[in-house]
């Protein structure tokens, strides 16, 4: 179960068949797709979340706007060396996962999706796409 301050920014689920635009990725339980403005107030929950933020290359948020930032960014891409995704699930912008200096990847989720196989299963499915030839370990 996902926290209250996510289950209230929950996106659209009239995402069907049309997905299969660039730029969107399914897997059994996840959607990567495109970062869209709507995101910002799930995208803050996150990086305002310091036990998400311990890793990251900056400390947790501590107001919207640097969110935001960080949210243009995620819009403004793909580029040559970089390509980012939002993580959703359920309709719930859970994280975030890209190239961001080719072949450098990286995402954060939510502590509350923590130990399910959510970066796992996101990261298995965008490796081929971006690191063609790369061998994801089946341990």
């Amino acid at each position: 179960m996902l926290p209250v301050a996510l289950q209230h920014h929950a996106l659209s689920r009239a995402r069907q068949s049309g997905d299969a635009a660039v730029g969107v990725i399914r897997t059994e339980r996840l959607l990567l797709r495109r970062a869209i403005q709507s995101d910002l107030p799930g995208l803050h929950v996150i990086m305002t979340n310091q036990q998400a933020m311990r890793y990251w290359s900056c400390p947790p948020h501590t107001d919207i706007v640097e969110t935001q930032s960080v949210l243009d960014w995620l819009m403004a891409t793909p580029t040559k060396n970089s390509d980012e995704y939002i993580i959703e699930h359920d309709g719930l912008c859970i994280g975030k996962a890209g190239i961001w200096a080719k072949p450098e990847l990286g995402y954060i989720l939510h502590p509350a999706v923590w130990g399910k196989g959510v970066a796992y299963e996101a990261l298995s499915a965008l490796i081929p796409h971006h690191l063609p030839g790369f061998q994801i370990c089946q341990c």
